[in-house]
């Protein structure tokens, strides 16, 4: 079986800074980044998203994943607000290729 990896690490406004080059990344609203892979996963990949910020009340979640697309949501814990805030991320999703 052969593994496959797709890694990126993601600007607030949806850029892709850097990353594995095979996947598009679509910013719905804010702090709601959907990303698609150029080539999907046989099943369904193992996906790992760290926000990247100096405060421990950041935070980003993974949303509806499927094999070749998920969303990655971002804001912050500690805001009266339950809606989302843009915010950098990296990610890595690991499966069978």
């Amino acid at each position: 079986m052969a593994i496959k990896q797709v890694y990126g690490h993601i600007e607030p406004n949806g850029n892709i800074a850097s990353g594995s080059g095979d996947f598009q990344v679509k910013k719905t609203e804010d702090g709601v980044y959907n990303i698609v892979l150029n080539t999907g996963f046989s099943t369904y990949p193992s996906v790992v998203v760290t926000q990247l910020s100096p405060y421990t009340t950041a935070n980003a979640v993974i949303n509806n994943l499927g094999f070749s697309e998920f969303n990655i949501l971002t804001g912050f814990t500690d805001q009266a607000s339950t809606s989302y805030s843009d915010c950098q991320f990296s990610f890595i999703a690991i499966g069978s290729a």
